[in-house]
């Protein structure tokens, strides 16, 4: 089985009051065998407004949350970069639409 980072799914919820995150979700799917959740990744973007620091944060937790395997495809240490890439544009989105 191939472990590629395919997709990423980020819900973010933003508090009336502050106008920052209240929730975040953070899950990629094909980054292995099951979907995988990065709670750090959104524990980085809670009570933040979606700013570079936040998003660099979150893209660090990605690097380090995901464990994608090698294969004939693709690298696992280039599986992790584009899937925080994804995640940074992701999130950027989830924002924008809040």
């Amino acid at each position: 089985m191939t472990s590629r980072p395919s997709g990423v799914a980020v819900l973010l919820e933003r508090d009336s009051a502050t106008g920052l995150v209240r929730t975040a979700r953070v899950v990629f799917s094909g980054a292995g065998p099951v979907p995988v959740r990065l709670s750090a990744a959104e524990d980085a973007l809670v009570g933040t407004g979606v700013d570079e620091a936040a998003l660099a944060a979150a893209r660090s937790a990605a690097l380090a949350g995901l464990d994608p395997s090698d294969d004939v495809h693709a690298s696992a240490a280039h599986r992790r970069e584009t899937a925080a890439h994804l995640l940074v544009r992701a999130c950027t989105t989830a924002w924008e639409r809040c």
